[in-house]
């Protein structure tokens, strides 16, 4: 069983709509820059990511949110940032379009009043299902779709939105949940592969809105001896213009129950240091590897006492190219990661000048070393014979 931590990332609504990019409903300003270090945080460290979670704000134009849902008694529908109140509704001011919703949209904004959490708002149509705004960023979307590749692993998509007489801020449940439509409640199978982790990076769009409700909730449902685990990516998520108050209060309570801060550009102040080691190997010893998903090395034969992983990856491709393309007619050199804790134990030895140094593992702690692996064995370079 692996030993290294686990290290989730949550991504909230990365949406083409909350980027500040031509043809967006609802820029947020920033959140294409907060998108872009994303991507480069997955490319950086997604071997060192257990799972990625990817929530997406999914609406259909007629939402109790959107202007269509509302008008006032010439017909108009309200402007976007229009906020309606309890009183608004109940004196006419403004009506449910569909004069068989009005009753529920009554109910509605009465129930947000009890919440005291938000007021309703009219955005923009925003995250329309199938629509250029519901899709992921760009650049964010090409990494994660590496990432799955690379590691094999899918990301997991959480949907919230499409329940069209409720808000859906938050990605673990509605602003008012319905208890006949489960996505508008917590989704407790979520809920527990997130209480797994270590650590939750979390990022997304907005601050003030999404990132805030989501994080709150999450916060409750792990209980207050985990909320230590969550690590808000303070320049990767940015507050709606004009609501950058209500961004800052969320960052003040959550910091005050336990939440950690970071920039992703120092994650390794967080994430458990790493030792790159390369491998020159035949075919068979590949295979072998490969027959485990990438990710351990096989079993020593008894002439075998010694794994010896080398420190760089020319001495590997020296090996490699001569020893192993004699031997089996092709050669290989592999590249992984260990955490640093574990190959602490082991001194390089230097088994000839230059750059020809290793790590003597004795075939024994072989099962050790491959928990500590961090992410996949990679070939880096082939040797054909």
């Amino acid at each position: 069983m692996s030993k290294t931590a686990n290290i989730q990332l949550l991504i909230i609504d990365p949406q083409n709509d909350f980027c500040d990019i031509p043809g967006a409903a609802l820029p947020v300003p920033g959140a294409n820059a907060d998108m872009q270090r994303v991507a480069a945080l997955v490319a950086q460290y997604g071997d060192a990511l257990a799972a990625i979670h990817v929530t997406l704000d999914s609406h259909n134009p007629l939402d109790i949110a959107h202007p269509a849902w509302w008008q006032d008694a010439q017909g108009n529908n309200p402007a976007p940032f229009t906020l309606i109140s309890v009183a608004d509704v109940q004196e006419g001011r403004w009506r449910a379009s569909d004069a068989q919703q009005q009753a529920a949209s009554l109910a509605y904004v009465q129930a947000l009043a009890e919440r005291a959490r938000y007021q309703l708002i009219i955005w923009p149509e925003h995250c329309l299902i199938g629509g250029w705004g519901h899709n992921v960023q760009q650049e964010l979307a090409q990494a994660l779709a590496a990432w799955g590749r690379r590691e094999l692993k899918a990301v997991n998509y959480v949907g919230k939105g499409t329940n069209p007489l409720t808000e859906h801020y938050s990605a673990i449940q509605a602003e008012v949940p319905d208890a006949a439509d489960p996505h508008t409640l917590p989704d407790t199978g979520w809920i527990a592969s997130l209480a797994q982790a270590d650590t939750i990076l979390v990022a997304g769009e907005a601050l003030s809105h999404c990132v805030a409700s989501t994080v709150r909730d999450l916060a409750d449902q792990l209980g207050a001896d985990q909320v230590s685990k969550l690590v808000l990516l303070t320049d990767c998520a940015s507050p709606v213009s004009g609501f950058e108050a209500l961004g800052q209060a969320f960052i003040d309570e959550m910091v005050a129950r336990g939440m950690r801060l970071a920039h992703s550009d120092a994650l390794a102040e967080i994430l458990p240091a790493t030792v790159t080691m390369y491998r020159p190997t035949g075919p068979n010893e590949l295979a072998l590897v490969r027959a485990s998903g990438n990710k351990r090395w096989p079993p020593r034969l008894p002439e075998q006492p010694i794994f010896y992983p080398v420190t760089n990856e020319q001495y590997a491709c020296e090996i490699a190219g001569d020893w192993n393309v004699k031997q089996s007619g092709q050669g290989f050199v592999t590249r992984f990661k260990v955490l640093k804790s574990f190959m602490d134990r082991y001194t390089v030895q230097c088994v000839g000048g230059g750059n020809h140094t290793e790590w003597w593992v004795p075939a024994e702690e072989l099962e050790q070393l491959n928990d500590h692996i961090v992410g996949r064995i990679e070939v880096t370079q082939t040797f054909p014979g």
